[in-house]
C-alpha cells in the first residue's frame, strides 16, 4: 500500500480529512486554493472516502470471479458511495 492507512474522516469543525485512529492530518480546506468554495465539503466527503472506495472496488473484482450467474453483494460498494455522498451509512 502506498497510502496512508484508512479508515480517513472529513472533520467539518476543523476543515481537516485525518486518518483515523492515527489522527494523521491528511488535508485541510484552508490550502485548495482551486477548489470553488461551495464544493469543499463535498470534495472533502469524497476524498475522505477513498481509502473505502478502494477496498470496495477490490472486493468487487474479487468476488465477480465468483458470481456463476448470480447477483454479487452490493453493500460495501453502496456503503462508500453513501459515505462519500455525506449520507453515513
Amino acid at each position: 500500500m502506498n497510502h496512508t492507512p484508512g479508515p480517513w474522516e472529513y472533520e467539518p469543525s476543523t476543515k481537516t480529512i485525518r486518518a483515523k485512529p492515527s489522527n494523521y492530518w491528511l488535508a485541510t480546506l484552508d490550502s485548495w486554493d482551486g477548489a470553488i468554495k461551495h464544493q469543499n465539503n463535498a470534495n472533502a466527503r469524497l476524498i475522505a472516502a477513498a481509502p473505502e472506495l478502494l477496498e470496495a472496488c477490490q472486493y468487487v473484482i474479487k468476488r465477480a470471479k465468483n458470481v456463476n450467474g448470480k447477483l454479487f453483494p452490493l453493500l460495501p460498494i453502496l456503503n462508500a458511495i453513501r459515505k462519500a455522498e455525506g449520507r453515513e451509512p
